[in-house]
């Protein structure tokens, strides 16, 4: 339970500074150190369009992970709406200072109070280029000093991540 509590709270730490502004730019801090000011940028546009929040809040995040694992709880940068965002309603996330590296990228629609992939939350999901599983994920390649810009992710309720994080 105290784990939990503390990945909980790195998660919402992580997120502090994130400006609202309507769907505009968002600003990602880094869930770990490492990119410094020679890190590369990667600019995320995303659009959910499935079912509407239930118990969630009902913000679309974006995670960059060095490797997919259904034990991952924490990507390592991370950008997220700091409102909730529009069904249907296309969001600009941006992951500043991304230390030089091949990436996989999830997207992730907060739907039932995503907490590090708790046993029984639903929220809806996608990985880079339209796929659910991670054996058939896309690696992002960041580099020093440029602008990464993956190709605009949409989803909806297709895809549920379950119990234990696993992809579904």
């Amino acid at each position: 339970m105290k784990r939990c509590r503390l990945l909980l709270l790195a998660l919402l730490l992580a997120g502090v500074g994130c400006g609202g502004d309507g769907g505009k730019d968002e600003n990602g801090s880094p869930a770990s150190s490492g990119g410094g000011d020679e890190g590369g940028t990667v600019v995320v546009k995303a659009t959910y369009s499935g079912t509407a929040k239930t118990t969630g809040t009902g913000v679309l995040v974006a995670g960059l992970f060095r490797t997919l694992s259904t034990a991952q709880a924490i990507p390592d940068y991370e950008a997220r709406t700091s409102a909730e965002a529009a069904v249907g309603a296309e969001y600009t996330l941006t992951l500043s200072k991304v230390a030089p590296g091949e990436y996989y990228l999830l997207v992730y629609y907060d739907l039932q109070l995503h907490n590090q992939h708790d046993a029984g939350k639903t929220d809806r999901y996608v990985l880079y280029e339209g796929q659910h599983l991670a054996a058939g994920a896309t690696a992002l390649t960041v580099r020093a000093g440029a602008i990464t810009t993956p190709t605009a992710v949409h989803f909806g309720d297709e895809f549920l991540l379950g119990s234990g994080g696993s992809y579904q």
